[in-house]
């Protein structure tokens, strides 16, 4: 088993969530080149130890608290990312309007066939939490929504 569990914020059956089509933002892989053996290495002097002139600056995120990575939608994080099952088919993308939008394409066959989630985030024991956010769509649509752990038994 994982040492790392991820938790997630499940938003079960997003049948609708944000459903639109346009301005999709393609999500691309960065990597980085294997390193080789046979890289030249020199000899590099010890340099002395300077303070920081000025503390480091917060994120927008760290300045209002939010602790999902990615949640303000400036650009897409791959931390946040889709579920499907059963012939669920949706799309994931940030809007121009810096939104998350979620382009549903089927439904599938159970409730919980089209899901967001987000991963990367910890809910501390005895934390007072609170949650918020504003949801659209284009067509009447039944949205429900929970924080789970990934995994396991898959009870809130």
């Amino acid at each position: 088993m994982r040492k790392y569990i991820a938790l997630l914020l499940v938003f079960c059956v997003v049948v609708g969530t944000m459903a639109g089509c346009g301005n999709n933002v393609p999500t691309s892989e960065q990597t980085t080149p294997p390193a080789t053996d046979l890289q030249a290495t020199e000899e590099v002097e010890p340099t002395e130890e300077v303070e920081p002139s000025e503390a480091p600056k917060l994120t927008e995120e760290e300045e209002k608290g939010n602790l999902f990575p990615g949640g303000y939608f400036n650009e897409y994080n791959p931390k946040w990312g889709t579920y499907t099952e059963s012939g669920g088919e949706m799309e994931i993308s940030v809007n121009s309007k810096g939104q998350l939008e979620i382009s549903i394409k089927k439904t599938g066959r159970v409730k919980h066939a089209a899901q967001v989630y987000c991963d990367g985030f910890e809910i501390l024991e005895n934390g007072v939490y609170k949650i918020a956010f504003d949801i659209s769509s284009t067509v009447p649509r039944t949205v429900e929504w929970r924080i789970q752990l990934n995994g396991g038994d898959y009870h809130a």
